[in-house]
């Protein structure tokens, strides 16, 4: 299966892949299109593949992700995705590389994808913003007065100019990971959005990729900022153990899970109700017309029977005045409809 310009985009996230213990590749179909998928425990990054014709269902699957051959996947080059007795492979020239299958379900992404729209997006280009991503941990930060994109850490703090202009003048801030935000924008298009809201996941998107990103908690206060606490009560052991024994990192992919779900449910929701509104708005409109249309009839009518009265043609009145009758039965049940 060819798919074109895809090098870059297959490079990100099978390299998103590597940067997690357990790299794991993940590939679902639909339709001609083809969508790999890298996720991490507090991280996930796609890529929406479109090939040149209808990929085989047997594609879809979760592998062992192979490591990215960054001369293969160069930018711009064309892919071959195929499988062979159950061996994922992803071909460019004479040069192959290949995955084996560790399940036939896919990696389930839409949940992850935040429901509502960011609080701001920030349109940069992918190039300047890997060059001026520093180390370590820190804070991405809009800048709502001088429109610009604002990254803090231990280096000093980096300004970036926008490609859009934003309406919104109140600053949204994050603290993250800086590599993991460049593994984010890494496989991502010339023209990145970065969606900004205050206490919720970081999107990163493009015409190439998309990625979600979990904020960092606060850093620990300092000695200076640490005072001391009350007792407090031991709870009982059995509780403690429940609380350490709790893997953290499925316990908030659960959570966003959740919330997600009360997301789209309130979307269905608000969506049912647009669409039970929009159609009691046809049937408005419909009766409307069909009443406008009886009364035309009516009208029409009532004038043919005069004309008739008198006539060589008569003999048709009891004909016309039989469809008055009709037209008249019509008006009268739209109106105790209505």
């Amino acid at each position: 299966m060819r798919i074109e310009d895809a090098g870059r985009a297959v490079r990100g996230v099978l390299g998103h892949a590597h940067a997690q213990p357990e790299p794991l590749l993940g590939i679902a179909v639909d339709g001609t299109r083809l969508v790999l998928s890298a996720p991490g425990a507090s991280s996930l990054v796609y890529a929406t593949l479109v090939a040149a014709g209808e990929p085989p269902a047997e594609l879809a699957g979760s592998f062992a992700a192979p490591k990215p051959d960054s001369r293969m996947l160069r930018d711009g080059a064309d892919l071959e995705i195929g499988i062979d007795d159950g061996t994922l492979w992803i071909g460019a020239g004479n040069r192959r590389l290949t995955a084996r299958r560790l399940s036939d379900a896919p990696v389930d992404v839409e949940w992850v994808w935040p429901a509502e729209a960011a609080e701001v997006d920030l349109a940069l280009t992918r190039d300047a913003l890997l060059d001026a991503l520093p180390g370590g941990e820190g804070v991405i930060r809009f800048d709502g007065l001088d429109k610009q994109l604002v990254l803090e850490s231990e280096d000093g703090e980096r300004r970036l100019g926008l490609a859009n202009r934003p309406r919104r003048r109140k600053p949204v801030s994050m603290r993250i990971a800086f590599e993991r935000l460049r593994l984010a924008v890494e496989p991502q298009g010339e023209r990145v959005l970065l969606g900004l809201t205050e206490g919720r996941p970081l999107t990163v998107h493009s015409d190439a990729a998309r990625a979600v990103l979990s904020p960092l908690a606060p850093p620990p206060p300092t000695p200076r900022q640490t005072r001391p606490q009350p007792a407090r009560t031991q709870a009982p052991a059995g509780k403690a153990r429940a609380r350490t024994t709790a893997d953290p990192g499925r316990r908030r992919q659960e959570e966003m899970r959740e919330a997600a779900e009360r997301r789209r449910e309130e979307e269905q929701r608000k969506a049912e109700e647009r669409r039970q509104a929009e159609e009691a708005r046809k049937a408005a409109r419909a009766t409307a017309k069909a009443r406008q249309a009886l009364d035309r009839a009516a009208s029409q009518l009532a004038a043919a029977a005069g004309a008739l009265d008198g006539s060589p043609l008569d003999d048709l009145k009891p004909v016309v005045e039989e469809l008055r009758e009709r037209v008249e039965e019509a008006r009268r049940s739209i109106e105790e409809g209505g």
